[in-house]
């Protein structure tokens, strides 16, 4: 009789530790991989590209958050970053050395680290979560932005033809771009303006190997511009995108003017 009690209670025991395991499994998320860009003020010489565009995975052990994303890939990319702060309440101060108010604050504007989340086709579904980083919990696929705002001036920019831009474009072509942005309008009750065409906007085609120029152009009233593909000698992989653009002058010196968009790959085929 005692033999057969030791004999459950070890079968009884088994049966708990596996249960264990398999709930650990069953539960366990799956990765997912985000990718992350930090885009900052010009001074220092970066160019305002504190991280261009990099992927990171994410998991049970590093978390799913905003937060979690942006402190993975500093600690890739060995960048300081300064958070204060946990859970909901997270607050980023500070990145890659560029820490906040460093535009003098006054009645109209303030500066400082926000981010953005692009989840979706279209560019313009782009949001500014109204919550901490450490609360918005990111999605397989996202493309996440972080960058040094003056929210009162500085234009956030995307491509809003970006989906029916072609992967691909024989010398001698031209495509056109659509550049919108938006920003806030009212910086006390935080009212965002939608994704409307932006002009002067600088759109650059540039070769994905060295990042050396191959086109430019510079966006209309109605935020259009059409790029001409030059002639290669053989096909050429290339990015698009709109570039940074500073203030030049005053207070607000260095500060982002329009924030560089995500890029589009787009190959220039060489034509026998």
């Amino acid at each position: 009789m005692r033999k057969n009690f030791k004999k459950i209670l070890c079968l009884v025991m088994m049966a708990a530790i596996i249960c264990t395991m398999l709930t650990g499994i069953a539960f366990a998320a799956d990765p997912i991989t985000v990718t992350v860009r930090i885009q900052g003020y010009s001074a220092g010489g970066n160019g305002g590209s504190i991280l261009n565009e990099y992927q990171v995975t994410l998991n049970d052990s590093t978390g799913f958050t905003a937060y979690d994303a942006l402190n993975k890939a500093c600690g890739d990319k060995a960048i300081s970053h300064i958070a204060l702060g946990s859970g909901a309440s997270t607050y980023v101060s500070s990145i890659g050395g560029q820490t906040e108010a460093y535009f003098t604050p006054n009645s109209s504007y303030y500066s400082g680290w926000m981010f953005r989340v692009w989840r979706g086709a279209s560019p313009t579904t782009d949001e500014l979560p109204s919550y901490s980083c450490g609360a918005y919990t990111m999605q397989n696929g996202d493309k996440m932005t972080w960058y040094y705002a003056i929210p009162a001036e500085s234009f956030y920019t995307c491509m809003s033809n970006y989906t029916s831009i072609q992967s691909s474009y024989n010398e001698g072509s031209s495509f056109n771009v659509n550049v919108k942005a938006q920003k806030f309008t009212d910086i006390y009750n935080w009212i965002l303006t939608g994704f409307n065409d932006l002009s002067g906007a600088t759109v650059k085609l540039v070769r994905a190997s060295d990042g050396a120029l191959m086109a430019s152009g510079t966006t209309g009233t109605n935020g259009n511009v059409s790029i001409n593909v030059p002639q290669v000698t053989e096909n050429t992989p290339c990015y698009l995108y709109v570039d940074n653009k500073f203030f030049t002058t005053g207070a607000l010196n260095t500060g982002l003017q329009y924030v560089h968009s995500w890029s589009k790959s787009v190959t220039i085929n060489n034509v026998p």
